[in-house]
């Protein structure tokens, strides 16, 4: 990668219809709150309500599940629209991707609220509650991946700082979507939240689309994609040549996604571990996601602006190292059923475990790949793993558990080995930017 002559940014600016940071990490980020607000409020209620709405004839365990099953299934169809939409991206421009991949989230998170139950329709309810979620993790496939080569392709003098802001809104929209949970409820009955109360979360999801649309119509495409079409350098085939040339790469981006894929344990499963297995109240189920989500939103800038002083290396493996002995000590603190230390146990996993590697992986990322291959090489690092891993760990922790009956032990040791492959990739990832 070519470094940038004095007066790239002025350049940039013109080459972009004067876009400035600020409105691409704006148009950038709303896509991302409103990907992981509608999943995390999808897992949510996957957790604590779907297996009663839409799967009552089953067991409570199997419920959940089920429930879990079409969480993952969202997760099984990202590659199919990360390697559609990345396609596009790196041969029409990110820009009009971005817009297609929002509206298709932001509509189908909405039309899961106005479902309705197996009360009410029977089994067309858990296949239409299947259809909706295959349509969201379409549509999300792409977007979490375009908007790191957004927001890294206009802040390439601080691919540190400006690439951890999507991460940095990822836990301000589980921190939003928690909290939905929490205020929602608090102001009706039970039997009300699960009639109909818990729908307001995922309606909510129309406010976010009409202020993503609105935020990313108003941007320019990016300096990095524009100087490709002046130079006539969009690549024909980006998924093709990235898998011949880049193999090695690859495999690298996909180790560094591994760790990532625990922050679903953290904060997605620990709700049912919490509420099912250790028998806690919700809220203090929710409230520990809520506080975490906060610290560590603050936390991934932090790691960001340090990863742009000292490289991404050291900073990215300190929180490997960390993820590799937090486990056991996370599951004991859980133990104690005491409010604060479950916080506690939260949010320092979490912020010196997680965030360290999901902060600064935008800017490895950028580094890992040009730009004529960028979006298609994110989305292919990052997408197959969420499908295969992050979306079937819920599932596959529930199961453990109940299998061990109750032992945390399994799922522990599952966090151990993904911290393992991932410090693996980030000591073999080249130092030297891809061009």
């Amino acid at each position: 990668m070519k470094t940038d002559p004095p007066g790239a940014m002025s350049v940039a600016l013109d080459a972009s219809a004067g876009t400035s940071i600020s409105s691409a990490i704006a148009a950038g980020t709303i896509g991302t709150f409103l990907e992981w607000y509608d999943f995390f409020i999808y897992g949510t209620a996957a957790a604590l309500i779907f297996g009663k709405l839409f799967f009552p004839t089953f067991s409570p365990l199997a419920g959940i599940l089920a429930s879990y099953a079409t969480y993952a299934l969202g997760f099984g169809v990202r590659p199919i629209g990360a390697l559609i939409f990345s396609h596009l991206g790196d041969k029409i421009g990110r820009r009009p991707v971005m817009i297609t991949t929002l509206l298709m989230m932001g509509l189908s998170t909405a039309l899961i609220g106005l479902l309705p139950t197996y009360n009410a329709i029977g089994i067309w309810a858990p296949i239409l509650l299947l259809v909706l979620r295959t349509l969201q993790g379409f549509g999300t496939g792409a977007e979490y991946s375009g908007a790191l080569t957004m927001v890294t392709e206009f802040g390439r003098k601080r691919t540190g700082f400006f690439g951890a802001f999507p991460p940095m809104t990822a836990d301000l929209a589980i921190l939003v979507s928690s909290g939905v949970f929490v205020l929602v409820g608090s102001f009706m009955s039970s039997d009300q939240f699960m009639a109909w109360g818990w729908r307001i979360p995922f309606l909510l999801a129309v406010v976010g689309l009409g202020v993503g649309q609105y935020l990313r119509l108003r941007v320019g495409e990016t300096p990095d994609f524009q100087e490709l079409l002046e130079q006539e350098r969009p690549t024909r085939i980006p998924l093709q040549e990235v898998i011949q040339d880049q193999p090695k790469i690859v495999l690298i981006g996909m180790g560094v996604s591994l760790l990532i894929t625990a922050g679903y344990l953290y904060q997605v499963w620990s709700l049912t571990y919490l509420t099912v297995t250790l028998h806690m109240p919700r809220t203090i189920a929710l409230n520990s996601v809520i506080i975490s989500a906060a610290i560590g939103a603050c936390s991934s800038l932090i790691f960001g602006a340090l990863s742009d002083k000292l490289g991404w290396r050291p900073v990215m493996l300190f929180g490997a190292i960390f993820s590799l002995v937090a486990p056991f000590p996370f599951f004991w603190l859980l133990g104690t059923r005491d409010p604060a230390t479950i916080y506690l146990a939260l949010t320092v996993a979490l912020v010196f475990g997680q965030r360290p590697v999901y902060a600064v992986q935008p800017k490895l990322y950028h580094s890992l790949f040009p730009a004529r291959l960028r979006f298609t090489g994110i989305a292919l690092s990052r997408e197959i793993v969420q499908a295969l891993v992050a979306g079937t760990l819920p599932f596959i922790a529930t199961a453990l558990v109940a299998i061990f009956a109750g032992s945390y032990v399994p799922v522990a040791i599952l966090m151990t080995i993904l911290a393992v492959l991932t410090t693996i990739a980030l000591i073999a990832a080249p130092s030297e930017p891809a061009v």
